[in-house]
């Protein structure tokens, strides 16, 4: 045995070539999940802002109307990052379903599994997870830009404070 180890083998069966695809795909799948993360924590910001507004925009229509939509399309891109349903009386993930960060730990859970490389499954699954992930931070890029951008101008031709879009 101490010959397989010194050729490069571990005793699990995979070899040190093996272990090194596994951990690259670790690596980026963390990225991912910190990159996801990042999202999320950005969205609750702009969220929690949009909240404390709530009360100066009351007399407001206008700005509590473009106010409600950018929290909606924030809301539609958060929910598909995490689940936001929980009610923690059990049965939440039979209830609801997961979400793209539950599903990027499910699948680094799967790959470091054992001492072997990514299966040709895992891989796909994994390109699957970086389009999505891809296209929801375009859309947030995109509300901010955008949409937040048009709300801080009228805020300011409003003579209220601006919600600040602290990015990742």
């Amino acid at each position: 045995m101490s010959s397989e180890i010194a050729d490069g083998i571990t005793p699990a069966g995979g070899n040190d070539g093996d272990i090194q695809k596994q951990t690259a795909m670790l690596a980026d799948l963390r990225k991912d999940l910190e990159s996801a993360a990042d999202m999320v924590n950005q969205i609750e910001s702009i969220r929690g802002q949009l909240e404390n507004l709530r009360p100066l925009l009351r007399n407001n229509a206008d700005a509590r109307s473009t106010a409600d939509d950018l929290d909606k399309k924030l809301t539609d891109i958060e929910d598909n990052l995490i689940q936001r349903k929980f009610t923690g009386q059990g049965q939440d993930t039979t209830r609801f379903p997961p979400k793209l960060i539950s599903k990027i730990g499910y699948l680094a859970g799967g790959v470091g599994s054992g001492d072997f490389p990514p299966n040709t499954q895992q891989v796909e699954v994994q390109m699957l997870f970086k389009a999505q992930l891809a296209s929801l931070r375009k859309r947030l890029d995109d509300v901010v830009s955008g949409d937040l951008g048009g709300f801080n101008r009228m805020l300011r031709e409003k003579n209220v404070g601006n919600v600040v879009a602290v990015s990742p």
